[in-house]
């Protein structure tokens, strides 16, 4: 009898302790994609908001005005500088590249790198956005990139406006406001082929190395959010993504948030 009722009672004990851990792994799951979706909502919105920005910056008067001055030029965008904190420069170029204006001050009068969204421009798109790591201040950031056309409508500049990399740390940090620190979790942001644009635990691989759960994300099928639970350095990981579905009528990029 006594066997019988040991044998019984580990077996309770392994059915409830099986079901709980469970009912915790699916509570964790659900939480990660919440938390995953929301803050990539979040981050289309802000996407949004900034090509609404460089549309007003295209059309201002003194930036389309073949005579206004550098220094008009500068003082006009130091004030729109005031006005959107999220920048940290806006720069003002011809089509040769060259910088006319910048609010960091550098490089005034220098041509600029033929980087892939000067590519873009050069192939007929008029508002391009990318991720890159600035020439002058290193810092990786997000560049908003428009054509600037003049009161006959003939493009002649560009109009750049640079948001840090970090400002969607920021913006996913929002979605863990009420929670315990030792709780928040790993996050990057990854292109469409699993590059790493934004990651708060590996700043090396920024723009260089593809996530390492990549390989668990790029076969999982499509929807707006999942998670997959796997091995990471011998123990186990649930990993939630959220892709991206833009905004009104920002189509978005294909970017994929992942928090593990």
């Amino acid at each position: 009898m006594t066997t019988v009722f040991l044998v019984s009672f580990c077996i309770m004990a392994y059915l409830g302790y099986s079901t709980t851990t469970n009912m915790l792994e699916q509570r964790i799951r659900e939480q990660l994609e919440g938390h995953a979706f929301h803050a990539m909502d979040m981050i289309d919105r802000t996407l949004f908001e900034r090509y609404g920005d460089l549309r007003v910056l295209r059309t201002d008067p003194l930036l389309m005005s073949k005579s206004a001055t550098p220094e008009q030029i500068t003082e006009r965008l130091n004030r729109y500088l005031d006005s959107y904190k999220i920048y940290s420069s806006l720069a003002l170029f011809d089509l040769k590249r060259m910088r006319i204006a910048d609010t960091s001050g550098i490089d005034i009068g220098k041509q600029h790198a033929l980087t892939e969204y000067w590519k873009e421009i050069a192939a007929g798109r008029e508002l391009v956005m990318k991720v890159t790591e600035s020439s002058t201040t290193k810092q990786i950031i997000i560049n908003f990139v428009a054509v600037v056309r003049d009161t006959q409508g003939r493009p002649f500049r560009v109009v750049t406006s640079r948001m840090p990399i970090d400002s969607i740390h920021e913006i996913v940090e929002q979605t863990y406001r009420g929670r315990e620190e030792n709780e928040i979790s790993m996050v990057e942001l990854l292109d469409k082929d699993g590059l790493i644009l934004y990651s708060n635990y590996n700043k090396q691989g920024i723009l260089k190395e593809q996530s390492e759960d990549w390989e668990y994300l790029k076969n999982l099928p499509g929807g707006n959010a999942g998670s997959v639970r796997h091995d990471y350095s011998g123990e186990g990981e649930i990993t939630a993504f959220a892709r991206e579905q833009g905004y009104r009528d920002f189509r978005g990029n294909g970017w994929i948030l992942v928090i593990c």
